[in-house]
């Protein structure tokens, strides 16, 4: 949260124990919700912790397969229109390339053990700005699972101890073959992102620790004295690295810091074709400057226009007006599929070649009025229909399910 602001994988936490607890209870709808959760959460950590859980589901003799179907099902309104669209963005030029390809991501072993605390980012070796530490007490905690597991010869500890060890593999450049021939998992863009399915299994094996010790007190005692170790020896965590003196909420949050220092940074899901150009870095960013954004919302290219009215929101726009000898018009408005654009009440096609696709329309001379909408593709149209019929479904099944009960109710 305070490292990398990566709020949303951060949030999708919370949704693995629910998963795992769900499936080893053979509760498959709750399952699917949880999974779908996750997916509408982080779709990225979606991806791999799929197979995670497959590996878990059937370790417990569970069929994985409805709850997957369910999350699915659920969230086509998401996934569907991503996957199908994103030929029509940048993301494969950049998300998967240059800084942010997997290949220069992978952890050094000893950086699981000790790596200096910071507040950077991510660079190819052993050097980054950010720890990756996992903490002594949670090896000390994971061997001792490890060791009770065998003993007891518990599935559990067994299978939580697989699953971690395989997740720290995926961290490691051991792991690249893997990630070579799973495209995939090019999505992910960093290695280390498995260490969110590390501390989830680290935890599993600390409750089992706590749970083998039969004795109340002392397994009280034990998890207290755990708890307090985590944090005492942590404590040096809570301390800021170093204070921005200059920093001001009005100064972090202004019109120039958001549209161009922040925006900078992340801009793959732009259309296909927008001008970019290669940056000091070597990476590929947008060429655009301040001098090529307009402050009005559209400019006449060619001819004349006299406005009568306009509107602009974000998702459509009307202007009216009146021209003599016809015009070009150009919105600023980036074209994206599902833009649409009527002048007069008939469709007419969009132009948008140029540096910025923005949305551009030539009309005739007369009184004109143009209305543009973004509208829903059929990918999304499709992707709509089938979440609303699984949620439909669910809901048939669970009154349903409700409604046996209290018929078979003494």
């Amino acid at each position: 949260a305070y490292v990398r602001g990566a709020l949303a994988e951060l949030c999708s936490f919370v949704w693995l124990p629910l998963i795992l607890l769900f499936s080893y209870k053979n509760k498959p709808i709750v399952t699917g919700i949880f999974l779908g959760l996750l997916m509408l959460t982080h779709n990225l950590i979606f991806l791999p912790f799929v197979g995670i859980y497959i590996v878990w589901s059937l370790a417990f003799k569970r069929n994985p397969i409805l709850p997957i179907i369910i999350a699915f099902g659920l969230t086509a309104f998401f996934w569907l229109p991503s996957l199908w669209e994103k030929q029509d963005t940048l993301v494969d030029q950049l998300l998967i390339k240059n800084l942010a390809s997997y290949k220069i991501h992978f952890l050094c072993p000893q950086q699981l053990w000790y790596s200096p605390w910071g507040f950077g980012g991510s660079v190819a070796g052993c050097n980054d700005g950010l720890s990756f530490a996992l903490g002594k007490i949670y090896f000390l905690v994971v061997i001792l699972g490890l060791v009770i597991s065998v003993i007891k010869k518990s599935w559990i500890g067994i299978i939580s101890s697989l699953l971690l060890a395989f997740s720290l593999f995926m961290t490691l450049p051991v792991s690249r073959f893997i990630w070579d021939k799973i495209s995939v998992l090019w999505y992910l863009q960093f290695p280390w992102r498995f260490l969110e399915f590390v501390v989830l299994f680290s935890a599993i094996l600390a409750g089992f620790v706590i749970s083998s010790i039969k004795n109340k007190w002392l397994s009280l005692g034990t998890a207290a004295v755990l708890i307090f170790a985590v944090i005492f020896i942590n404590a040096k965590y809570f301390v800021p690295q170093k204070m921005l003196t200059n920093a001001t909420d009005v100064k972090l949050t202004s019109d120039y810091q958001v549209k161009w220092v922040i925006s900078g940074t992340s801009f793959e899901y732009l259309p296909k074709g927008m001008a970019t150009k290669i940056t000091p870095l070597g990476t590929l960013g947008i060429d655009i400057g301040q001098s090529q954004v307009q402050s009005v919302k559209f400019k006449i290219v060619k001819g004349d226009f006299v406005v009568d009215s306009q509107e602009f929101l974000p998702d459509s726009f009307a202007l009216s007006g009146n021209s003599t000898v016809g015009a070009t018009i150009q919105f600023q408005t980036v074209n994206f599929p599902g833009w649409k654009v009527w002048i007069n009440g008939k469709e007419v096609t969009i132009e948008d070649d140029n540096p910025y696709k923005l949305i551009t329309v030539n009309v005739p001379a007369g009184d004109i009025k143009i209305e543009g909408k973004f509208t829903n593709t059929p990918v999304r149209s499709l992707g709509n229909i089938i979440s609303l019929v699984s949620i439909s479904i669910i809901v048939i099944c669970i009154v349903k399910s409700k409604t046996g009960r209290k018929k078979v109710s003494p």
